[in-house]
């Protein structure tokens, strides 16, 4: 029947849809691990002290 029909394709979709979501969100885990490697390079940088600076 035609509402079968519907159902199916709204499944379709919203499967689909599903898997892009996992996609951006494995996407932007891997953003953040990124940042924060590169936060704790930054970190372990000796920092100059506003002394040495002036």
């Amino acid at each position: 029947t035609k509402k079968n029909e519907l159902l199916f394709a709204e499944i379709e979709y919203m499967q689909k849809r599903e898997l892009e979501l996992q996609n951006d969100n494995m996407y932007l885990r891997n953003k953040i691990a990124e940042n924060e490697r590169a936060q704790q390079q930054m970190n372990m940088l000796p920092s100059t002290t506003e002394y040495e600076v002036m």
